[in-house]
């Protein structure tokens, strides 16, 4: 059962969420990519006005189970927060980086803020 406080549910709705082995694979083809210093952020315009959706892909080079599931959480919280400000009609996968796991969640957060400023998501950039 999802968190809820004050009749807000806590977390992505499904709407805006990735889930499709399809779906990821059409964003690295045709996708553009921005570099950060804890995630790749792969951006496909779908041409429509349909919510923007994201997808959460950890590196394979994070071993632990805790600590993959520890930075996709984090990053889907970030993602929850900034959501109303941003464009919609993009697909985004957010490939998260090892070293993402020893950083703060302000430094995360930062990071990501950058490059979706970078890759023009944001209402007002």
């Amino acid at each position: 059962m999802p968190d809820v406080a004050q009749g807000l549910v806590l977390m992505l709705p499904e709407r805006i969420r990735l889930r499709k082995s399809k779906e990821f694979q059409r964003v690295y083809l045709d996708g553009k990519a921005f570099y950060g210093k804890f995630i790749t952020l792969r951006v496909l315009s779908r041409g429509d006005l349909d919510d923007t959706r994201f997808g959460f892909a950890p590196s394979r080079k994070i071993r632990r189970a805790v600590d993959r599931n520890l930075v996709k959480r984090r990053y889907r919280e970030i993602c929850r927060k900034c959501y109303p400000f941003l464009k919609s009609g993009y697909d985004v996968v957010v490939n998260i980086k090892e070293s993402a796991v020893t950083a703060t969640f302000a430094e995360l957060r930062d990071d990501f803020y950058g490059l979706l400023k970078r890759a023009g998501l944001f209402l007002t950039s």
